[in-house]
């Protein structure tokens, strides 16, 4: 049976009643566009609750620590590499555009 983000929406309104429909069916859309963004980058996603004392591992797991720390290494660079792509540059405050001759000569003639 599959099911909606909409289908869970009663029984995380009654956990969360201060939160619209709207805002929570945002929040979960939000999630999963996440967690979809770092599976599509071959990323480990882990997520985790202390109030719940629950977790989520959704990768790979190994008891041989070589291993382990070989995939983790390659995970890292994953990571990096997926974060990179949604840094945005950081604006100085500066206005750049273009403007030719004739119109550099119209606004200093003024």
């Amino acid at each position: 049976m599959l099911k909606n983000t909409k289908d869970y929406l009663p029984a995380l309104k009654e956990m969360y009643p201060k939160l619209s429909n709207a805002d929570i069916l945002r929040i979960i859309n939000y999630g999963w566009r996440q967690f979809y963004f770092y599976n599509l980058r071959n990323c480990d996603v882990l997520l985790q609750s202390q109030r719940h004392k629950y977790w989520f591992y959704c990768g790979k797991l190994t008891k041989n620590s070589v291993k382990h720390f070989n995939y983790y290494i390659q995970m890292l660079s994953n990571k990096f590499r997926a974060l990179f792509s949604k840094r945005k540059r950081d604006w100085d405050s500066i206005y750049y555009f273009g403007i030719n001759n004739e119109e550099y000569e119209m606004l200093t003639k003024k």
